[in-house]
Order: structure tokens, then sequence, then C-alpha cells
């Protein structure tokens, strides 16, 4: 299950003190409606050379870290500094993406974070407006009805901050598209 995963993860980023907070999909089913999640997504407030130790020790933990990333590798590919490591839980193989948050709105989303409950533990999520910036950002058809469903259920939201970063991240017109699609469904 994802809640134990999560809060194992969880739980091991707190022992090393590292400045974290779960996202993606996870993040979508806290704010919104209830759905099934197969991945795991979290951001990281980290220096890159403070990386690789934190990897080595989640590797110690019995995480699936690639040998690159536990010497310095971070992969650039998407856009997103991050590397992806795998956890083993009740027979299935579960797949984490570790982001890395080297962008103004990615370290103003860890400041932002809350605690909430995944399961039987608390654990830090992204909030729910940077969650709809998130999605607003990565734009296909299914980041921009999870972004509706988000704002169309979970209240209040703070519409100054969404409205301020939505001009700085250059989405202001698919905030716009977002708010009117989610009045629909109040």
């Amino acid at each position: 299950m994802i809640e134990r995963i999560v809060a194992d993860l969880g739980g091991t980023l707190e022992r090393e003190k590292a400045y974290f907070m779960f996202g993606g999909d996870l993040a979508v089913r806290v704010w919104g409606l209830a759905a099934p999640t197969y991945g795991v997504e979290l951001t990281v407030a980290i220096r890159r050379d403070a990386l690789a130790r934190l990897l080595k020790r989640l590797e110690d933990e019995g995480y699936i870290v690639p040998q690159a990333a536990t010497t310095g590798w971070v992969d650039e590919g998407d856009g997103v500094p991050g590397v992806r490591i795998a956890r083993e839980n009740d027979g299935r193989l579960w797949d984490i993406a570790m982001h890395l948050a080297d962008s103004s709105f990615l370290k103003s989303a860890v400041e932002r974070r809350r605690k909430v409950k995944v399961g039987r533990e608390e654990v830090w999520m992204m909030s729910p407006e940077d969650v709809i910036l998130n999605k607003l950002q990565a734009g296909t058809n299914m980041d921009l009805l999870q972004a509706v469903e988000i704002m169309a259920v979970t209240h209040p939201l703070d519409f100054d901050h969404l409205t301020t970063w939505a001009k700085e991240l250059d989405v202001e017109f698919q905030l716009s598209e977002v708010k009117t699609r989610a009045q629909l469904f109040e």
C-alpha cells in the first residue's frame, strides 16, 4: 500500500533532517477526490552534495538507488532535476520520483508545505495551491482536470498566492480556465 511507502520514506527523510514534501498524484488524492495512486513523487530541498549521502542512506534502508546517483549524478531530462528510486512493498515495486527544489517556485512550495494524514501517519504534502500551479505548468489534459478537481473541492484556497505565481510561471490563462471550470461544480 502506498501509505506504507509514504510513511517509511517520510520517516527516513525526517530522521535525516531532509526538508521535503510529497506531491504528484498522492497530493491530488489528498486535496482532490480519492483515486488509485501507483507511484510516489516528492520534492527535496537539498544541496546536491548532501543528496548523494541521503540516497546512500536510502539504499542502506532497502531502496533501489541507481549507482550513479550515489556518486552525485542527477537526471535533468524532464527539466526538473531529480533521481528515480524504487522500493519493494507487498510484492510490488514502487517507483519513486525524487525532484530537487531548485527553482524559485519549488523552493517556495517547500516553504508552504503542510502536514496531512496519509493512512495513520502525518507527512509533509505540497499545498493544494502549489499542486494546482504544478498541474498548470505540466499542462496535459489530465493535469488540468486534476487542477479543476482540487479547486472545486478544496476550500479555502489562497487565490492571491495562485494569482501571483500564475503570473510568475506564465500560466495565467490556464488558471483562469481552471477557475471557470471549477465554478461549474459549486
